[in-house]
Parts: C-alpha cells; structure tokens; sequence
C-alpha cells in the first residue's frame, strides 16, 4: 500500500507541471518519460501507463474533460471517471497519464489510475482476464475539435486467446474494443462547462 500512495504521490508530482499559454488552440500527444523518470517510476512501485502532453487554453466556459470509459463485450457501458479543471490559466506541458498499479498478488489491490490537470483518479479495477493489454491509441500530436472525442489509451482484457491495439492518427474509437472482453478507454474532450455539471 505505501508503494501505490508513494506512486500515487510521484504521478501528482508529474502532472503538476502547467503554465499559461495565450491561445484557444488545444492540443494532446504521447510523452514518453525520459530515462529518469522512468525509474522514478520503477521505484515508487511501477504499474503499467501511458502518458501525454496536454497544450492550450479554451475559451471562458470551456473546459477539457478527461473521461474513463467502461465497454464490455463491444458494448459501452458508461463512464467511471470525468474530471476537468485548470482551464482558467491554460495548459503548457500539462502531464496526463492512465494506467494500473498492483494486483501482482492475491495481497495486493488492483488500481485503475489517471492523471489529470488537479492531481490523480484512482479506483479498483477487479475484472479477473486470461490476457490483457495497455497501450497507447494516439502516436502523435492530435489538435483537438470542440465536442469531438479523441482516445489516448485503453487498457482490455480478454479470455480468448490474442488481443490487438492499433494507433489511429485521430483518436477515433479503437475497433479493436469491440474485440474485448472488457476494456476501459482513457479520452478528452474539449466542451462548454455547462454540457459537464449535470454528470
């Protein structure tokens, strides 16, 4: 447990990196930690993420929303997660990431963890699997549309035998979730506030 609040801790340290940037332009694309980070990572406990960069400001009343979907057996099923926050200043470098912590033993709690713009989202994740997968849905910079979803990463499992991830230059939904068991999509969207407060 204290090897998932010191990683917790270490991936609030990381996303806590925004600046101001004058401008409605938003944009999000993969990062890759560097050598240190990494085993900043390794240390505090490990788990299995992707991260991205996020750029721009919207415009008063918009936001970013970040958003946790659930599919099971191709099927949407709802959402787990929404935050948003820190669009008054505008994002320079704003560090996200989605992934999973523990679960290595029958000890040890399985965590589903995002990181967004005010700190961590953290909740179990207790699907039993044959196989699963982590990986990364956008490989470049993907210039967001208003009210157009981009997904940046999904985590799936399956009984079967294989599962498969391919990239899409858009962030479109991936056709490969429908080939899932179950699968959770980690995506953003730039909207007006207003479309978030009822959620």
């Amino acid at each position: 447990m204290k090897r998932m609040m010191l990683l917790c801790a270490v991936l609030l340290l990381l996303t806590g990196c925004s600046g101001v940037i004058p401008s409605n332009t938003l944009t999000v694309s993969p990062y890759t930690l560097s050598e240190r980070e990494g085993q900043v990572v390794l240390k505090s406990g490990g788990g299995d993420f992707q991260f991205f960069m996020l750029n721009g400001k919207p415009d008063a009343d918009e936001v970013v929303a970040l958003i946790v979907e659930k599919w099971e057996n191709g099927t949407f099923t709802g959402e787990t997660t929404i935050s948003w926050g820190g669009q008054e200043e505008g994002y320079r470098d704003e560090l996200l990431s989605f992934g999973t912590i523990g679960g290595k033993n029958e000890d040890t709690t399985r965590l589903l963890v995002t990181g967004v713009p005010s700190g961590t989202n953290t909740g179990e994740l207790n699907e039993t699997v044959g196989i699963e997968m982590m990986c990364r849905i956008i490989p470049g910079k993907v210039r967001l549309k208003k009210e157009e979803p981009v997904y940046l990463a999904m985590w799936q499992g399956s009984d079967g035998e294989s599962l498969s991830c391919a990239t899409n230059d858009t962030g479109a939904l991936p056709d490969d979730v429908k080939r899932a068991d179950v699968a959770y999509l980690y995506k953003t969207i730039w909207t007006d506030e207003k479309n978030l407060e009822n959620k």
